[in-house]
């Protein structure tokens, strides 16, 4: 199946807000200029270079179709997501440039505004940007892994168990703006998540219902990622799927992601979808509760799962960071 949106890999030479265009190097060599009507830039450490400040700087206001996401600011989401809002629906083009978390979330959430996402052009940074270095194959293998089974994002959701005379999952509600269709009942009870990426964007941790309902078994999560901020192993949402791996960034303390260097998030991302071993082949951890640890420390998390799914708390997925949207 083909994605919902287009995807470009490549470094912008030229940035023009007059014409509203961005001139683009592909790794392939070739190079092209995209139109725009709104330009979200998901972090300013990418766009800061000559490409993006030579016809100007970037405008300070967003009345040129124009969001630049500070990654400074201990809050950039919530004018990120004003903006969105803004958007007029219909026919117009947007480009999102910048890694595969920030980028991904913002497609969600145009989708989920109605928007048509075969109108959005994702930039994804060529290899001269810090983000790229980790992620060099990300683009073939969301297409590889993925296909166009879309993009889902979620905040503030409440999931419940309804009354169950079996001990089998036979009720959920997902309760929050819009609900979710996603989230569904396999004919024989089991749970399922029949979306390739949820970004859970809840202002503290998982809530307990929606943690006893996916740990009620069985759970059907195949072919992704689950990132629970504190991995805390007697949090029975960390079992939910059975068999994993577990691994992490020397950077971060005691599993907590809120310690790691922003700029690994990407790149933690990214190499989810590029790991060689099979998903389903469990790494011993040690350690006791509430933390695991191990050595050495790698890259991610990784389940058996078809969605991703990064769970915050109040402080956010790091610290630097305080929410990815705030609905």
């Amino acid at each position: 199946l083909p994605l919902r949106y287009r995807i470009v890999t490549g470094s912008v030479t030229l940035a023009d807000y007059a014409t509203k265009t961005l001139s683009v190097d592909c790794r392939d060599s070739s190079s092209f200029t995209i139109p725009y009507d709104y330009l979200i830039i998901s972090g300013d450490k990418q766009a800061n270079n000559d490409a993006w400040s030579s016809p100007g700087t970037i405008p300070a206001t967003t009345q040129h179709g124009v969001f630049s996401a500070s990654k400074e600011d201990p809050n950039p989401w919530g004018p990120a997501f004003r903006f969105i809002q803004s958007i007029t629906l219909g026919s117009s083009n947007i480009v999102v440039y910048g890694d595969s978390t920030d980028s991904l979330a913002v497609i969600g959430l145009l989708g989920r505004r109605g928007f048509d996402t075969t109108n959005i052009c994702w930039v994804y940074p060529g290899s001269n940007h810090i983000w790229a270095n980790g992620d060099i194959d990300i683009v073939q293998k969301i297409v590889q892994t993925f296909g166009g089974q879309g993009i889902e994002v979620i905040s503030g959701h409440t999931l419940s168990r309804g009354p169950s005379s079996s001990g089998r999952l036979e009720t959920v509600l997902v309760r929050g703006p819009g609900g979710s269709p996603r989230f569904r009942l396999g004919d024989n009870g089991d749970f399922i998540m029949s979306c390739a990426v949820v970004f859970n964007t809840a202002h503290k941790e998982l809530p307990p219902l929606f943690r006893q309902a996916l740990a009620h078994n069985p759970v059907a999560i195949d072919k992704g990622v689950i990132i629970d901020n504190a991995f805390h192993t007697n949090d029975p949402f960390v079992y939910a799927a059975g068999s994993i791996a577990q691994t992490s960034k020397s950077s971060c303390n005691s599993w907590d992601l809120d310690r790691c260097d922003p700029f690994e998030l990407g790149s933690m991302m990214a190499k989810s979808f590029i790991r060689d071993s099979a998903p389903t082949c469990p790494i011993a951890v040690s350690d006791s509760p509430p933390y695991f640890r191990q050595k050495p420390l790698s890259v991610l998390v990784n389940l058996p799962g078809c969605a991703i799914l990064v769970v915050t708390n109040n402080a956010g997925v790091y610290h630097s960071r305080r929410l990815f949207f705030h609905l």
